[in-house]
């Protein structure tokens, strides 16, 4: 009987937590419109760049920009040193930004360059060790950048996967992707990485994937599939352990987008894209916010647009009960919780979203506090004495 209580006070407070996100229009990106362009963030900044302006082959770009999300600004930065280029790829890696890879036109490239944004300059570093390619995936976990996917000159789909360590400069060969993709959307959530969706062919096949890759064993697993169906140039990001995935095309393009949960491993909807169909836009995360922008729609439009998402998602709740005054908070500065209440012998006790028991203590004071490095949404109840589940229940980010 308790475990049903509990999972019933769970459904009703669920959507006090998983509200929708909200998106805000920010400055508008500067440089040329663009789609096929890459993002990337250092120390809070985003770093958006290269893509194409449409018009034919010609019409790549090498240019790169940052925006401030305090100032709600953009400067230009150093131009990428080598080719323009569309569909490359990009992530960071502590101070530096690392792009490389992509097509400049009809050439497919294989370099691969480190971004420092203290002194303004680029440093060609180890090229890719794969054949060159265009549209590959990456992510950084642990201060080492993994990449992988992308087409081939002949426009086949490739699933080999490597790490760059960029304290030696040097990359190393991992397990491959279970099937060739290209223009993914990726993301980190936790210590794992993410490949979500994508194209199986330059004939424009999507593909509903969803594969987790796992660092410390070097190996993938197949999870649900993405609840977008068949898709690819579509928008990742993760923000307080959920990815979101949306936008894309579908075999119509789509405004639609997902939040994903990996403890459940399923997606729910969100708030859709707020300017109607887009695909090959960018996303970059700065804090608990994500911002995403460019990219193009039918007939030939290309953006320069620049959105902010909030996610609906309490990063701190606290609460007050008739007659008595509790209150469960997550410190995000000193990664700890603190409860107050003027009772004791109650038992805490915090589940995931699943139901699943993560940590119990009894509180025998009136200020508890402990250690809490997880992220997530996580759900906290005290018991009396006599064992019965309350209904105080915080959700901690």
């Amino acid at each position: 009987m308790k475990k049903i209580i509990t999972f019933l006070l769970f459904s009703f407070f669920l959507s006090n937590c998983f509200s929708q996100g909200v998106w805000d229009p920010k400055a508008t990106c500067q440089g040329s419109a663009r789609y096929r362009a890459i993002a990337f963030e250092i120390n809070g900044k985003c770093y958006m760049g290269t893509g194409s302006t449409g018009g034919g082959i010609t019409q790549n770009l090498k240019d790169l920009w940052e925006f401030d999300p305090l100032l709600n600004s953009w400067s230009q930065m150093a131009d990428l040193p080598d080719s323009a280029r569309t569909n490359a790829t990009a992530s960071s890696v502590g101070n530096y930004g690392y792009v490389g890879l992509g097509s400049n036109k009809g050439t497919l490239l294989q370099d691969w360059w480190q971004f420092d944004p203290t002194g303004n300059n680029w440093q060609a570093v180890a090229n890719y060790p794969g054949i060159p390619r265009y549209g590959a995936g990456a992510f950084t976990l642990q201060d080492i950048l993994y990449v992988g996917g992308g087409l081939n000159g002949s426009n086949q789909a490739q699933s080999d996967f490597y790490a760059y360590n960029p304290s030696n400069n040097s990359w190393s060969p991992k397990a491959s992707l279970p099937i060739g993709v290209s223009s993914a959307a990726t993301f980190t959530i936790e210590q794992k990485g993410y490949f979500i969706a994508g194209a199986s062919t330059a004939s424009i096949n999507g593909t509903e994937q969803t594969i987790e890759y796992d660092p410390v064993n070097n190996s993938w697993t197949t999870k649900a599939p993405y609840a977008g169906g068949n898709t690819y140039s579509a928008i990742g990001f993760s923000l307080f352990g959920y990815g979101y995935v949306g936008t894309g095309f579908t075999g119509n393009l789509t405004d639609q987008m997902w939040r994903y949960n990996p403890i459940l491993d399923e997606c729910t909807p969100e708030t859709n894209w707020p300017t109607g169909l887009r695909q090959f836009a960018v996303s970059c995360t700065s804090g608990n916010k994500a911002y995403v922008g460019t990219g193009n729609s039918t007939g030939g439009q290309i953006f320069s647009d620049w959105w902010e998402f909030v996610p609906a998602i309490n990063s701190t709740n606290s609460f007050l009960t008739t007659g008595e005054s509790t209150s469960i908070k997550f410190d995000p500065i000193q990664k700890e919780i603190v409860i107050r209440t003027i009772k004791s012998n109650e038992t805490l006790r915090i589940y995931d979203i699943a139901g699943k028991l993560l940590f119990e203590k009894l509180l025998n004071q009136e200020v508890n506090s402990f250690s809490w490095n997880n992220t997530g949404i996580f759900f906290a109840t005290l018991t009396n004495g006599r064992n019965v589940t309350s209904s105080k229940i915080a959700c901690l980010n």
